[in-house]
């Protein structure tokens, strides 16, 4: 997504919250989020459920930096747990086919 419908998320959804981004919060995550807007929800929702603990109404860089790391944090094992699904869900030589996309990518990866 573009830039101005990623920061109307944010600032939209705070809006509704009675909160407020500073302004370089909103550039940061939309960066951060690189153009998808589920990385934009989740890091804005983070940043907001930070600032409501801390009673303030306006989301500065420190509830930011905690919302990076706290969006790592559960999103270790994803794609393990993503993998493990696909494959409990394919048969005979589709779970062959995604098996051999794995390795290869694996091997890619130590490539590199």
């Amino acid at each position: 997504m573009r830039y101005d419908e990623l920061a109307e998320i944010i600032i939209v959804g705070a809006k509704n919250l009675d909160l407020s981004f500073d302004l370089a919060v909103v550039d940061r995550i939309v960066d951060v989020s690189a153009g998808y807007p589920y990385f934009t929800h989740l890091l804005s929702l983070k940043c907001a459920e930070d600032a409501i603990i801390e009673g303030r109404k306006i989301i500065r860089s420190e509830n930011l930096i905690k919302a990076i790391s706290e969006t790592a944090k559960s999103s270790i094992g994803v794609p393990g747990r993503r993998y493990e699904d696909a494959i409990r869900s394919q048969t005979g030589m589709n779970k062959t086919i995604l098996y051999a996309a794995v390795l290869q990518n694996r091997n890619l990866q130590q490539k590199i």
